[in-house]
């Protein structure tokens, strides 16, 4: 064996005398030996290597850049030692390691990870990389190997959307527009195949199928919305809502938060089937059960769920490489970077900036992926104005998702804009509607209606908000609001709440510690010294 290959720790190729041979000049020449290394018979098709590497590009240019990134990794691995004996072999359809004269050296302890440090910027090599790291971590292959994969496509579920006929022609463009929305919105946040049907187009369905029926009615007097879902080959009904705005239709019907509420609860009880309505043969290989699993586990605010919730996201990203589950990811990340989790600080603001910045690479056009980008910019990077034009993008892009409207008035609190906040807490918090994540937004609205001196309106949120029990943010501002007040008993029984969860917590430090959670709070003036001493 001539040419050995190391792909852990600091990728190395060195020759049998161990002359060091490892390219030093494209991070592509790195990947290509990476993958040619990895491939079953170290031997790859072509196109898998030009997709793999140069994704971006036209099949033209990948064609001359596979080429280019060959005659130097030829030239790289002639070195002094070289025996003579061909290394690369190539054809027209495949590229490979002549097996007689490279060997794949084994992972030695504490060499350190898969491809430590070798950073291709392309989103399907970085995607390979972290399926690579996950099986060489233990994680199961029967989730992760390209034959389950394969096998996960046969559980994707199908949505059919149903679009009622014989409508008048105002209804009808309502009605193609409200499932428009929905179509947008389902098809961002989870694996799914979509499909727009009439009555008429409808045949028989199967047990991994469900009917969405999307229907406006428009009277002078009033606009209602109304959408069911069904399931299988008897439509077997699952959900159903509706919404009326009263009032004659104007041009900003489609706009409005009644319609978008609808949307959203819609979204929710398709992600309710998906959590219930199950087939435990199937959920190991269904991306979107994955997925919603952990972001379920991630509002909980529960931090001993976290690592799950993680790893499930990980996984349904492994089965359907999108940036929507890097999206959760960072969402994860925020809140154990502001909630001061045992966490190293450092290391995760890393990752939650590369996994923020991959997401965007495989969905920029994905309003939750941006959103999540903008929360980034906001709360890691202090990059005001790149968080205000992330934020409104997503809600361009979407403006059904209450998530964007969220990080746009983070955003809009960022720079200074506390009114303008309010406006878009209000907007994302009406917009959630009666979702598993109400919570999450009432508190959003109770932290711009303090620094914007509605108190009540605070209190009578953070309230709502604090009925899940590890939620710690609304408790902070009730007991700060209810003692600004006078309200001691209430004050004294949201900091015992609070003393349960945070161990190490003492009323002072909602007054004095400024890297305590409290922004809000110490904006709105209301931590004066001395708030909580006349508690005790």
């Amino acid at each position: 064996m001539s040419i050995r290959v190391q792909l852990h720790g600091t990728m190395t190729v060195t020759d049998a005398d161990g002359a060091d041979l490892t390219p030093a000049g494209s991070r592509r020449v790195l990947g290509l030996i990476a993958l040619l290394a990895t491939a079953p018979n170290l031997r790859c098709r072509r196109t898998d290597l030009q997709a793999m590497l140069w994704s971006s590009r036209s099949r033209d240019q990948q064609s001359a850049s596979l080429r280019q990134a060959l005659a130097e990794l030829r030239k790289c691995l002639a070195g002094p030692g070289s025996t003579g004996v061909e290394t690369v072999q190539s054809d027209r359809q495949t590229v490979g390691f002549n097996p007689a004269a490279v060997t794949v050296l084994p992972a030695e302890p504490d060499r350190g990870p898969f491809l430590e440090g070798l950073d291709i910027p392309d989103p399907a090599f970085e995607a390979w990389v972290r399926l690579q790291r996950r099986q060489r971590r233990g994680k199961p292959p029967s989730v992760l190997d390209h034959e389950a994969t394969d096998r996960a496509s046969l559980h994707r579920p199908q949505l059919f959307i149903l679009r009622g006929t014989g409508m008048s022609a105002n209804a009808a463009m309502v009605t193609n527009l409200f499932a428009d929305a929905l179509s947008r919105s389902l098809s961002e946040q989870f694996t799914v195949d979509i499909s727009d049907t009439t009555v008429a187009g409808l045949g028989k369905h199967g047990p991994n199928e469900y009917i969405f029926t999307a229907e406006a009615v428009i009277e002078p007097a009033y606009t209602a919305f109304r959408i069911a879902l069904e399931a299988g080959p008897r439509r077997r009904r699952l959900w159903f809502g509706h919404q009326r705005e009263d009032g004659p239709p104007g041009e900003d019907l489609l706009d409005r938060d009644t319609l978008h509420r609808l949307v959203n609860e819609a979204v929710e009880s398709y992600a309710e089937v998906l959590l219930t309505d199950r087939d435990t043969s199937r959920d190991r290989l269904n991306a979107s059960i994955l997925g919603r699993t952990g972001v379920r586990q991630i509002f909980t605010m529960r931090p001993e769920l976290y690592a799950g919730a993680d790893d499930l996201l990980d996984r349904a990203f492994c089965l359907d490489p999108r940036g929507i589950y890097l999206a959760w990811r960072v969402l994860l990340r925020i809140v154990q970077l502001v909630e001061r989790h045992p966490v190293d600080a450092a290391s995760v603001v890393q990752e939650t900036v590369s996994l923020a910045r991959q997401a965007v690479e495989f969905e920029p056009l994905n309003s939750m992926v941006l959103a999540a980008a903008s929360n980034v910019a906001s709360l890691v990077d202090a990059n005001a104005p790149a968080a205000v034009e992330l934020a409104q993008r997503a809600v361009r892009v979407n403006r059904a998702n209450p998530f964007g409207w969220d990080c746009l008035s983070t955003a809009a609190l960022h720079v200074g804009k506390l009114e303008e906040a309010h406006v878009f807490a209000v907007r994302a918090q009406r917009l959630a509607g009666n979702t598993p994540f109400k919570h999450w937004y009432d508190m959003g609205r109770a932290l711009t209606a303090t620094v914007t001196g509605r108190l009540g309106e605070a209190l009578n949120l953070a309230g709502a908000a604090s009925v899940v029990p590890h939620f710690k943010p609304p408790l902070r501002y009730i007991a700060a609001l209810h003692a600004h007040s006078g309200g001691g008993a209430a004050a004294r029984q949201a900091l015992a709440r609070l003393a349960a969860l945070e161990p190490d917590f003492h009323p002072e430090m909602l007054e004095a510690d400024p890297e305590y959670p409290v922004a809000a709070l110490r904006r709105s003036e209301i931590l004066r010294k001395g708030l909580f001493s006349r508690l005790s």
